[in-house]
């Protein structure tokens, strides 16, 4: 009787040795991962504050506008694919105006509902935005462009192209 109570304490007290290392283990990766999370929150916190970019100009050619982008504040940005680029304008279809707003799309080689960049925004710096629209804009109308960086900051021009 003595052995059976003895090996049922020592197989309890593995057990529980065991699942309270599982308890601490797991305790310390939750911990790393919201330590993890926090400083990216404050990163991207930080790269919000830091960012800033202005539309200095924009002309069209035929499909093409291009667009002159500053970056006015004190962080790099460069993470194209990340940025959201709406063009609203009024586009030249078989010689009537139709309303056109779309979203476009970073790539290195654009197309139609693309658009590229002429090099990294650095603070203080300014590059051309190629845009590549479906249809051409009819003459001497209103337009809307706005563009999005991948910290949230956001530039709007309106004009006529």
């Amino acid at each position: 009787m003595g052995l059976s109570t003895i090996m049922a304490f020592s197989l309890i007290s593995v057990i529980a040795i065991t699942l309270i290392a599982v308890i601490l283990i797991n305790l310390g990766f939750s911990a790393n991962l919201i330590y993890n999370a926090e400083n990216l929150k404050q990163s991207t916190n930080l790269g919000q504050l830091s960012s800033r970019i202005t539309i200095l100009s924009v002309t069209a050619d035929s499909n093409d506008i291009y667009i002159n982008v500053a970056n006015n504040g004190s962080v790099t940005l460069w993470s194209f694919c990340h940025f959201a680029v709406i063009v609203k304008y009024y586009a030249n279809v078989s010689e009537s105006e139709e309303l056109t707003i779309s979203s476009y799309n970073y790539s290195r080689t654009p197309t139609t509902y693309q658009w590229t960049s002429s090099g990294i925004l650095n603070p203080d710096s300014v590059v051309k935005f190629t845009v590549v629209l479906p249809y051409p804009p009819y003459a001497d109308t209103n337009a809307v462009i706005i563009i999005s960086t991948n910290y949230g900051t956001v530039a709007v021009w309106r004009g006529i192209l």
